[in-house]
């Protein structure tokens, strides 16, 4: 039975745009102003999955009917999804904070429309079950949805300053991977025991995601003494792998009008920015994270032009064979050239889009580009082997990535071996099942499939007998950074031996010195990049390299 939705837009074109857009999943019933909506919610509003409500109309806008809403209990639970017309940071904290969910934006995108207003109404309606559990089953401190509430409820009648402490545990995924789903649940509620045994009784803390916790009331300890003990208890049955606990404190001003889920995201964010830095456990949200959401949100709205302009170039680093010195293939590596701010770093984008899936059309993107170069190379009598491709994390769990990268063979008429593709070890401690599936998949289509960066995570050295793969890169971490010393000599000649135990090439990334060259040669490596050899280089300066080479 198809669910109603209600469209509020006084702009007849925009509403029938709106309408044509949905008619097909849902009933739609179409209204001209903010007024008339409020009466159709009344009569019919328990039979409403939803509202797509605009903001500048005549008569009443969107964001009285917000209030409205918001303030009727028969109402409030309706998700609404406004539209605009442009990114307005202050519409839409103002809009958030009157109770809208989500937001689309114009000119309309059916795909977008349709995919947001499908999850927002499936979230509400999951909602209405979770929000009758108050308190969270493993831990014992408030659930989501209860913890949001009264920490709304306590910022709207405090009369003072409060602090709102946000903590987040890595390497969750971790202990998950090593120990098993039970340890992982005793590590988190221990996290939840620790966390209550600091907190005083003007605290509330909940449970906010899987391994993500938060506090508010007039003053919480975060004295890093007392971030220290915390952490210690927590890690005091011994495991090998030693939780990090990672704070963001955000200090909220009686002046403050913003909703709490928007604070919480900002104390949230100062936590997240210290994952990985074992120097610091707490981190004060200030003014330098809204700057680099600014320039996050620059980057995530200028990638679809870049591309389209050809911003985004690719660079090559040629593969080399450490007895002869042969170029043996090559590794594409994406550079973005923009005309407004000149080179942008690939450590500051890539993570950028790996964590928004901007990555996928990215990768696509490079891979396009290095199979129409193979091509021409070819065509010119140019020999080189291979050129191997990143596949992010994300492409791994697409299930049609075989499809992609086969119709880019036959495109450009390639065999599967002129392309590698390079999976990163991290991949396999996301989801190591997925990731062999494909793996297995792609290698079974004649792929050839290189393991990147290993022995930069925590990968368990079995990964190699379990994941089919025909090449291994060593971390450039392990090579770079001056001469090798004794302990990383006896590091990487073991991997090395074990590789070579199994019948897998050995790929050095980072090497920069002869010596380095030479010490990896000894040890059996077979194959090296790095700029020892050769800088990443444009594809006109790799072509002459090539051709130099000869």
């Amino acid at each position: 039975m198809k669910r109603s939705v209600l469209i509020v837009e006084d702009n007849s074109i925009n509403r029938t745009m709106l309408a044509a857009i949905l008619q097909k999943r849902y009933n739609v019933i179409q209204s001209t102003n903010g007024k008339e909506a409020l009466q159709i919610l009344k009569e019919q509003g328990h039979a409403i999955s939803a509202v797509l409500l605009d903001i500048n109309m005549p008569v009443m806008d969107g964001y009285q009917v917000l209030s409205l809403m918001k303030s009727d209990e028969s109402l409030r639970s309706i998700p609404v999804l406004v539209a605009t017309g442009e990114i307005d940071v202050d519409a839409e904290e103002k809009a958030l904070s009157l109770g809208a969910n989500d937001f689309f934006l114009k000119p309309y995108k059916p795909s977008i429309i349709n995919l947001s207003l499908e999850n927002t109404i499936a979230l509400c309606e999951s909602s209405a079950l979770i929000n009758e559990v108050t308190y969270d089953e493993l831990t014992g401190l408030l659930s989501p949805a209860f913890f949001f509430k009264r920490a709304q409820a306590m910022l709207d009648q405090s009369e003072g300053d409060l602090v709102l402490a946000c903590c987040v545990a890595d390497h969750m995924e971790l202990i998950n991977e090593l120990y098993g789903t039970s340890m992982e649940s005793a590590v988190i509620k221990r996290i939840g025991e620790a966390l209550s045994s600091i907190a005083d009784n003007d605290t509330i803390l909940g449970r906010i995601g899987h391994d993500r916790f938060a506090g508010i009331g007039p003053m919480i300890n975060l004295d890093p003494d007392k971030l220290g003990e915390l952490e210690n208890e927590v890690n005091s049955d011994g495991l090998s792998l030693r939780i990090r606990l990672c704070h963001g404190r955000y200090l909220i001003s009686r002046s403050m009008g913003s909703p709490i889920r928007v604070l919480c995201d900002r104390a949230l964010l100062a936590a997240d920015s210290i994952r990985g830095d074992r120097t610091c456990s707490l981190a004060v949200y200030d003014e330098s994270f809204t700057k680099r959401l600014l320039r996050e949100q620059f980057l995530v709205n200028s990638m679809a032009s870049s591309i389209k302009e050809k911003q985004f170039q690719v660079y090559y680093q040629p593969k080399n064979d450490l007895k002869t010195g042969k170029v043996i293939g090559a590794e594409a590596l994406v550079r973005w050239i923009s005309p407004e701010r000149g080179l942008i770093s690939p450590l500051e984008f890539i993570p950028l889009f790996e964590r928004n899936g901007l990555i996928t059309q990215l990768d696509q993107y490079v891979w396009e580009q290095v199979c129409k170069d193979l091509r021409e190379w070819k065509n010119k009598g140019i020999d080189i082997p291979h050129v191997s491709v990143n596949v992010s994390r994300i492409d791994v769990l697409n299930p049609a990535i075989g499809n992609v990268l086969n119709k880019l063979i036959g495109k450009y008429g390639l065999k599967h071996s002129d392309l590698h593709l390079e999976i990163t070890e991290s991949a396999y401690t996301y989801d190591s099942q997925t990731l062999v599936d494909v793996v297995q998949c792609l290698r079974s289509q004649g792929f050839i499939l290189e393991m990147d960066d290993f022995g930069k995570g925590f990968s368990s050295l079995s990964m190699l007998s379990s994941l089919p793969i025909n090449i291994l890169k060593l971390d450039m971490d392990l090579v770079r950074s001056g001469n090798l010393n004794d302990r990383k000599s006896v590091v990487l000649g073991f991997v090395i031996t074990l590789a070579r135990e199994l019948g897998i090439p050995v790929i050095a990334e980072g090497v920069e010195t002869r010596e380095q060259a030479e010490t990896l040669c000894r040890m059996g490596c077979d194959f090296a990049q790095g700029y020892y050899y050769s800088r990443p280089l444009p594809r006109d300066a790799f072509e002459a390299y090539l051709k130099g080479t000869k």
